[in-house]
């Protein structure tokens, strides 16, 4: 993969699955697991985010997850998070089109 073809994303994991249930360690690695043949992860800590939509204001706990991976991916893994964790929505969005690996 050359450099030039990496971008960087930030995806908000949801902390439940869609029905409300806590998501156990398992399922995450799972996912983890999945996404990794795609690109490079770093998971960062648990974090609170606040939706406002609608005139509707809710606050959700998420896991923030940076993906290093060609831009075409993106979509591939989007689709299965929301597949995996049974959700209609998810947040993530571009950090950077320029993205380096030191050897």
């Amino acid at each position: 993969m050359k450099e030039s073809e990496i971008t960087l994303w930030k995806i908000l994991i949801p902390y439940k699955l869609g029905d409300g249930t806590r998501a156990t360690k398992k399922h995450h690695e799972t996912w983890e697991k999945n996404v990794l043949t795609n690109g490079v992860l770093t998971i960062l800590k648990p974090s609170n985010k606040i939706w406002s939509s609608l005139g509707m204001e809710m606050s959700k706990r998420v896991i923030p997850v940076n993906v290093s991976c060609k831009e075409g991916s993106i979509e591939n893994i989007i689709k299965y998070t929301k597949k995996h964790y049974k959700i209609s929505r998810i947040m993530y969005y571009k950090i950077s089109d320029c993205v380096r690996f030191s050897i």
